[in-house]
């Protein structure tokens, strides 16, 4: 008798599937090859291998400015030493101390997952596992009619919480249709698309080449191009500009958006904003 040990070596073994034998394909030994299929999950995979970078709260850091301010002042008094020529290396001193501070100060956020059921239907679903069923008659029913509560509690402990949603977003001026989507289930795709001469498309690539005929012919220019005439050119003013004061900053910052997501050095406007003073100060000679 022959023992033969069929091995794929794996640390996921969820990505294989229908794995044969090869009886057919001689390896000069009593190993025998294996055919499988491979299916990976490339989105999850490159999310495993991108950093994200630690978010900052946001709501403990306003409830905080004041102390913020404070300490990005005390950090940036380093910045007198500094030459004023290197303006790379003042925006990245910048830009890491306003970070490190608003984290140490803040803290690092944390996604609160939102409480949909009220106290009442959870009794109600604790109260089912201890009930007993198949039993009698008398624990059928009074199971039947537990579930049915459940149901009809869930049904309006949702709708409620959809509504409360709804009402915090007109109120803080946000976006509804950002609030439909999150309430939605799943993600609304194209399944059909017509034709130029009227004909039904299901065809999934053929769908996006379609539309992108469309695009580039509503967007395409009919009419000719009138002759650009070349303006004459400003000699150069030798004198320097005038310097940025901290009031255009100011004002600037306090137009940015607070929930935009940040950039490549991970700050928000929220954060320029609740920095006060010393954030305008600061950014102003850049």
């Amino acid at each position: 008798m022959v023992w033969c040990a069929l091995i794929i070596l794996t640390n996921a073994p969820a990505t294989f599937r229908n794995i044969s034998v090869l009886n057919k394909l001689n390896t000069g030994s009593d190993h025998r090859m294996l055919r499988g299929t491979a299916k990976f999950n490339i989105k999850f995979e490159r999310a495993k291998m991108v950093k994200q970078p630690k978010k900052i709260n946001a709501n403990n850091l306003k409830h905080h400015h004041l102390e913020f301010q404070t300490k990005l002042s005390n950090r940036f008094q380093a910045l007198e030493s500094m030459p004023e020529d290197d303006i790379d290396g003042m925006a990245d001193f910048i830009s890491n101390n306003i970070y490190e501070t608003a984290m140490s100060t803040a803290g690092k956020h944390r996604r609160e997952i939102p409480d949909k059921l009220s106290s009442r239907t959870k009794q109600l679903r604790e109260k089912r596992r201890s009930l007993k069923r198949g039993g009698s008659s008398r624990d059928n029913i009074e199971y039947s009619e537990t579930c049915k509560a459940i149901r009809i509690g869930m049904k309006e402990d949702l709708q409620a919480f959809h509504d409360k949603q709804i009402l915090e977003a007109i109120e803080n001026s946000k976006s509804l249709k950002a609030v439909r989507r999150k309430q939605c289930l799943g993600k609304s795709q194209f399944t059909s698309i017509k034709e130029e001469d009227g004909s039904l498309i299901t065809d999934r690539d053929r769908i996006v080449k379609r539309c992108e005929e469309f695009y580039k012919k509503l967007y395409a220019s009919r009419s000719a191009a009138p002759a650009m005439q070349q303006a004459p050119i400003a000699t150069p003013v030798a004198d320097d500009p005038p310097p940025i004061l901290p009031s255009e900053v100011r004002a600037s910052i306090n137009r940015l958006n607070r929930t935009k997501a940040p950039g490549e050095d991970k700050i928000t406007g929220g954060i320029l904003q609740d920095g006060g003073e010393a954030s305008h100060c600061t950014h102003s000679p850049l």
